[in-house]
């Protein structure tokens, strides 16, 4: 949900920095302002204009893993999983399409268990203790 926010953020930036120009350009030049004039804006903004392509560059990026964990998700795959083809012949016990997939990731992600002929009983019981009922008093 992270990597999503910041791309949304991130588009926000970029989006501000544009209206930014426009405004600049608009306030110097009158509203029949041209593109001549909007690169001598740019020329006088230059922290601004640095600020826009270090936005982009962070946009690039975020959204490139976005994508990339996007796929994943529907798939129900972690990225080390995904990375070292773990399930070789495609037989995936946590695959259950996409909707169901990012509704057991998204909205219940601690029942992400196999179903059907390859599920696993899992127990909440906790195992006992490694001190084997041994205190710290008592050491």
């Amino acid at each position: 949900v992270l990597i999503y926010s910041s791309t949304i953020f991130l588009m926000q930036c970029l989006y501000v920095t544009v209206c930014h120009f426009g405004q600049e350009a608009d306030d110097t030049f009158g509203p029949d302002y041209g593109f001549l004039d909007v690169l001598w804006v740019l020329s006088e903004d230059t922290s601004t204009v640095f600020f826009f392509l270090y936005c982009l560059f962070l946009m690039f990026a975020v959204l490139l893993l976005a994508v990339y964990h996007t796929v994943i998700s529907l798939q129900n795959l972690t990225t080390n999983e995904h990375v070292k083809n773990y399930y070789r012949e495609g037989q995936n016990p946590f695959d259950y399409g996409g909707l169901k997939n990012c509704q057991q990731i998204y909205c219940f992600p601690e029942r992400v268990l196999p179903e059907g002929d390859d599920k696993i009983e899992a127990g909440y019981l906790p195992f006992g203790s490694y001190s084997d009922g041994q205190s710290f008093d008592e050491l």
